[in-house]
């Protein structure tokens, strides 16, 4: 979702302005099957940055004129201090997205969301809701966490805030799209103002517990687009596709491109400044948490230097590469660039390895030879030959 959030707030600018993706803590009130960080009731917070220098950062990223600013987590709304962060970004002028699990939101948050957007700055919340339906969301979420979180959706749209709402998608809740799809309409989706994202589950972190509940079967992940695709008929808010367009296959691909509602995940504009709960600088908690790209630490490091010393050439390298893989010889390689490039740092060690998706759906012998440049080089030799 923020490949399309992150579009809209810097639309008509050529200048380089770094995405902030923030985990303000490993802490949640739930604990999800597919959480890919492991957050809990239980994380542990004693390394966690205080209010006073989660503050101090407020201003380091209006000085390096951050395009968004994204607060994630675990759950960003449990930290008793939530409130202040959320008023301090909001009072810098900065761009603001929440992702949350919308339990958590109660009157002074929409107050606050609204008074800042009344003001002219941008905030998005993006809520979690992995189901249509009360059973399939709450077998990922745990028990008591759908009511809460529709309850939310419609306190947001009561007050015009924009909101998305993210699905993750998996065995047990792929066949509630339909259902989410009538929840959507029943809250009156705006095609500019909302958005239904559609990620596939990754069974990583504590999902990988789970993997053969949550893993899609290659005849579940086809209908989980036709399902997609039916839905739509009836639907006026805009879709995400948060998969590479070559994961996709092509007979529903050629639809979903057709609608202007529909966009896809791209590079998600790499390279974004990730920030963890310790204050560790990355790119990415994908590929930061476990100690494997550090770009600096807030308590010794400028966040400006950090930028100009790290983020900006990795910019320019990606500008530049030529991925391997898959992604080289694949007709979106230039529009799709590879898509997540956190994800592929994670498998393969490098941000121009192929996205791990497309390369295990090669790996299978499933990836389309549609999607491959070498094919329709072979095609139109053979033309040229007859």
């Amino acid at each position: 979702m923020e490949t399309v959030v992150a579009e809209r707030v810097q639309q008509g600018s050529d200048r380089f302005r770094p995405l902030v993706y923030w985990y303000l803590s490993n802490r949640c009130n739930l604990t999800c099957k597919h959480c890919w960080v492991s957050s809990s009731p239980h994380a542990d917070t004693s390394a966690d940055l205080t209010t006073e220098e989660i503050l101090a950062t407020v201003a380091q990223l209006k000085e390096i004129d951050a395009s968004l600013v994204i607060l994630t987590g675990g759950e960003p709304l449990l930290r008793k201090d939530a409130f202040t962060i959320i008023g301090h970004i909001l009072e810098h002028g900065l761009a603001l997205s929440v992702e949350t699990n919308a339990m958590l939101i109660r009157d002074e948050h929409v107050r606050l969301f609204r008074d800042a957007l009344d003001r002219g700055v941008f905030v998005w919340i993006s809520v979690s809701l992995d189901g249509g339906t009360r059973e399939a969301h709450e077998w990922i979420r745990g028990r008591g966490s759908f009511d809460p979180t529709v309850k939310a959706l419609y306190r947001l749209r009561a007050a015009n805030i924009p909101f998305g709402v993210q699905c993750v998608v998996n065995r047990q809740n792929f066949r509630s799209i339909p259902d989410l799809f009538r929840l959507a309409n029943n809250l009156d989706f705006h095609p500019q103002d909302n958005i239904l994202a559609f990620p596939i589950v990754n069974p990583v972190g504590r999902g990988s517990e789970s993997k053969d509940d949550l893993a899609l079967t290659p005849v579940e992940y086809e209908q989980v687009f036709q399902l997609i695709l039916g839905g739509m008929r009836d639907y006026k808010g805009g879709v995400l596709i948060k998969v590479p367009p070559a994961a996709i296959p092509s007979r529903y691909l050629q639809y979903l491109m057709r609608d202007n509602r529909v966009k896809f995940l791209v590079s998600c504009s790499f390279p974004l400044l990730g920030i963890l709960p310790d204050g560790t600088l990355s790119v990415c908690a994908l590929t930061g948490a476990d100690g494997g790209l550090v770009l600096g630490h807030l308590r010794q490091d400028s966040i400006a230097e950090v930028v100009k010393n790290s983020i900006e050439p990795l910019r320019k390298d990606y500008e530049n590469a030529t991925l391997t893989g898959v992604c080289a010889d694949c007709v979106f390689r230039h529009s799709c660039k590879g898509s997540c490039r956190a994800y592929a740092y994670s498998e393969f060690g490098s941000f121009i390895g192929p996205h791990p998706l497309c390369a295990a759906l090669e790996k299978a012998g499933m990836f389309p030879d549609v999607y491959r440049n070498s094919y329709h080089q072979r095609l139109r030799s053979r033309a040229g030959a007859a």
